[in-house]
């Protein structure tokens, strides 16, 4: 009667007999086909989105993985070194130039002037 689903139930659980099975479908039978059917769609969702959970964090694992092989490089760390010494010094430079020029007064004349009362 429900070939598909009685063929799902015998592929998550193996170990069921021929009788159980003629069990099972009877309840089917008797419950209501669309309930179980939709609670087979959900479960076939849930192992889907499983799957797709574990590609992506397959991918992203291998993704920070390579990221850090390149940055074990002796090459890119000689790169590196540099220009992150250089990224320092500059933002040290521009701090230090900025709380110089902190304290200065500047002049500027009001944009509007008020007639007065």
């Amino acid at each position: 009667m429900f070939v598909k689903s009685l063929e799902l139930i015998t592929t998550f659980n193996p170990e069921l007999t021929p009788g159980q099975l003629l069990e099972v479908e009877r309840k089917m039978a008797i419950t209501k086909k669309k309930a179980f059917e939709r609670w087979v769609e959900r479960a076939l969702q849930r192992r889907q989105k499983l799957s797709l959970r574990e590609r992506r964090r397959f991918d992203r694992d291998r993704f920070l993985r390579g990221w850090g092989e390149w940055l074990a490089l002796d090459t890119t760390r000689q790169a590196l070194l540099p220009l992150s010494l250089a990224l320092v010094l500059a933002g040290s430079a521009g701090w230090w130039l900025g709380s110089q020029n902190f304290c200065r007064k500047i002049l500027v004349a009001p944009a509007v002037q008020r007639p007065s009362p």
